[in-house]
């Protein structure tokens, strides 16, 4: 998901490579984990033991397979599920194995328009780096059944305008998008009260880094990561704990692993704290 990446390129260049590249890492992480570790570290890890490292394959999907494994263990019926901030679209995929129907949204026109073609059986060529301004070329193309593919609709949504008619949904997904946003609490917002995105009941699962950075969102609006008026240190944990409201009760909390890769001889690791919530009002 948009979120955990580092989109601080994003709009800054017009270069099509750059934007290549950028989706290109989407696209690995998304649906090509065997190909993160092309290359020198791959090599060394082969020799050396991968270890905890390969609990970050798969990311989207797991979050997804998670969400649906507390669905199932409350009861919840898997009618409809939204992804914000979806990306290339891997856990709406994910979702739409167990859910009858799933929407996906991310700001990203390009990504939008790379979930589509897949959805649509498109054979997807994306870049992958190699170093400097070398790299190769890997090959993405789903191969799941027609009726699962088309339980999933691809839309350009901003995550602080989400459509009115985004109502009873049984789950929402917020994946590494929140600490990209200029207003974390209005989308929190929006998921209960009077014309919620989640039925009563239904479970919201939000994952990110919260990697904060003042030119996605204003500081006086992050749930954590400074300080108050009075000097006091505020923790990300606990501010989207208050900022979810007494609506949800938190169903659990666990630490999810992400890699990222930049080219041939650069990885991030990242640790999402992913927190399921259910709404009880």
């Amino acid at each position: 998901h948009a979120a955990g990446w580092d989109p601080s390129t994003t709009g800054k260049t017009t270069s099509k490579y750059e934007r290549k590249e950028y989706l290109g890492q989407h696209m690995q992480v998304h649906y090509d984990p065997d190909h993160a570790f092309d290359g020198p570290v791959g090599d060394f890890l082969k020799v050396h033991g991968m270890g905890a490292l390969q609990q970050a394959y798969g990311y989207p999907q797991r979050q997804a397979e998670l969400l649906t494994k507390h669905a199932k263990q409350s009861g919840l019926p898997c009618l409809k599920a939204l992804d914000i901030g979806c990306s290339v679209g891997g856990a709406s995929f994910k979702l739409a194995e167990n859910f009858q129907s799933v929407v996906g949204i991310d700001l990203s026109s390009s990504f939008i328009q790379t979930a589509q073609k897949l959805k649509e059986g498109s054979v997807i060529n994306y870049y992958q780096k190699k170093e400097g301004e070398l790299g190769r070329e890997n090959t993405v193309q789903m191969e799941l059944p027609f009726d699962i593919l088309n339980r999933v609709e691809f839309k350009q949504m901003d995550a602080c305008c989400l459509s009115p008619d985004f109502v009873e949904f049984d789950a929402v997904l917020i994946s590494n998008v929140l600490d990209r946003l200029p207003s974390p609490k209005s989308v929190l917002g929006r998921m209960s009260g009077p014309k919620g995105i989640l039925k009563i009941g239904g479970l919201l699962m939000v994952a990110s880094p919260y990697s904060w950075n003042s030119q996605f969102t204003p500081p006086e609006l992050w749930l954590g990561g400074c300080c108050d008026a009075d000097g006091k240190e505020l923790n990300s944990v606990d501010g989207l704990k208050k900022a979810v409201g007494p609506d949800f009760a938190l169903v659990s909390e666990s630490e999810q692993p992400l890699i990222i890769r930049d080219h041939d001889r650069k990885f991030s690791l990242i640790l999402s704290h992913t927190t399921i919530w259910r709404r009880i009002k």
